[in-house]
């Protein structure tokens, strides 16, 4: 009977410990914000650089390309 419940209870505590922490933002937003740079055009990099993030130039540039 206990084999049978040990599923049940690893998907409960997995849905749970998913709700809880459903609130904090997703780690993959980095990514996000690499493709909007990316998607610029090479002026509007620099401005980007100039104004916000300069020490991700080179990797804005070269996910441009």
């Amino acid at each position: 009977m206990r084999d049978r419940a040990d599923p049940w209870i690893a998907g409960a505590a997995a849905t749970l410990v998913s709700m809880v922490l459903s609130w904090r933002t997703s780690f993959w937003f980095d990514k996000a914000a690499t493709i909007a740079a990316a998607n610029r055009s090479e002026y509007d990099i620099l401005r980007l650089l100039l104004n916000f993030d300069a020490m991700h130039g080179l990797y804005y540039f070269g996910m441009h390309a």
